[in-house]
């Protein structure tokens, strides 16, 4: 079953699986994955950090400073160590066999072949497990396009709790 969790830009899609993940494992569903945790500068997005919810590790994933290598997507500098560690992050959780898996998020960079795309068509072909997508509400029918996503249950972040979601989804368990 493919979850997709949606809203717009500052909506709080983050803040939102933060709650649900810390309720899932609180209910003991075990959760793998990665989050996109942001940080702000003067009002403005000003990087983000890849965190693997199994271990709490963390790396830079794109900020506003250039760096040989770099890969440029709109306004932000993509870091090659942030997205190795987010791909090996989504493949070890994967290995570990977890109910459910989150990727925040799928995004233009991933539509386009970067970041997370070397890894979805895997994710996609996992049986028995709940996929936690976040995707910006503008890009959804693009992703649920991109990899075939058959019924997906698509939730806006404005529309329920993360409590709420979390309750649903330890139903099939």
């Amino acid at each position: 079953m493919t979850i997709i969790l949606t809203g717009s830009q500052g909506d709080g899609k983050t803040t939102f699986i933060k709650k649900l993940i810390s309720f899932l494992k609180t209910e003991d569903i075990s959760v793998s994955g990665i989050f996109a945790s942001g940080t702000w500068k003067e009002g403005v997005r000003d990087s983000f950090n890849v965190v693997d919810i199994e271990t709490g590790q963390h790396s830079l994933l794109c900020d506003h400073i250039n760096t040989p290598g770099n890969l440029k997507f709109r306004h932000f500098f993509f870091k090659p160590d942030g997205i190795e560690f987010g791909l090996s992050s989504i493949k070890n959780g994967l290995k570990s066999g977890p109910e459910v898996l989150v990727i925040d998020e799928i995004g233009g960079f991933e539509l386009e072949g970067g970041g997370w795309h070397p890894v979805l068509n895997g994710v996609f072909r996992q049986k028995n497990l709940i996929r936690i997508l976040v995707v910006r509400r503008t890009l959804v029918n693009a992703v649920i396009k991109e990899w075939k996503i058959d019924k997906p249950k698509i939730i806006d972040v404005n529309d329920t709790l993360p409590i709420a979601l979390g309750k649903t989804i330890k139903k099939f368990f």
